[in-house]
């Protein structure tokens, strides 16, 4: 029997509470726990938040990038074709996140200010995420 929906990120306290809500009708004899904290100040119930910049999918949003020296475009991805290549954006949010692989990186996400640069040739820049800020 479904007893509860919600689509997307969001709304922890509320799925919580339903799954409490649930577990206490199986067993007359639950005692839930208080609910969890918020991990991050933007899961809080009711907050608002700030207009974050759009995510940055490569090679199709390059135009949204200053780039430093001499970058090759790839399927998904530009890479660096010598070390001191940069990809410099501005950004409005919490966090900017960079997708990188290749140049003996291992591939994942990594914090950055605004700017990506190579320490060798080869490093591949897939794309840039970003968070919201709270305000």
């Amino acid at each position: 029997m479904l007893r509860d929906v919600h689509y997307g990120e969001g709304d922890y306290l509320d799925c919580e509470l339903a799954i409490q809500e649930v577990l206490g009708e199986l067993d007359q004899g639950f005692a839930p726990p208080p609910p969890l904290d918020p991990v991050r100040p933007e899961d809080a119930p009711g907050v608002l938040l700030e207009p974050q910049t759009a995510d940055i999918a490569l090679p199709a949003d390059a135009e949204r990038l200053q780039l430093v020296r001499d970058w090759l475009p790839g399927e998904d991805y530009l890479e660096a074709e010598d070390a001191g290549a940069a990809a410099e954006f501005t950004f409005s949010g919490g966090a900017a996140w960079a997708v990188l692989s290749g140049a003996d990186r291992e591939p994942g996400l990594y914090e950055v200010d605004g700017r990506v640069v190579a320490d060798d040739p080869g490093l591949r820049l897939h794309g840039v995420q970003f968070t919201p800020r709270a305000p």
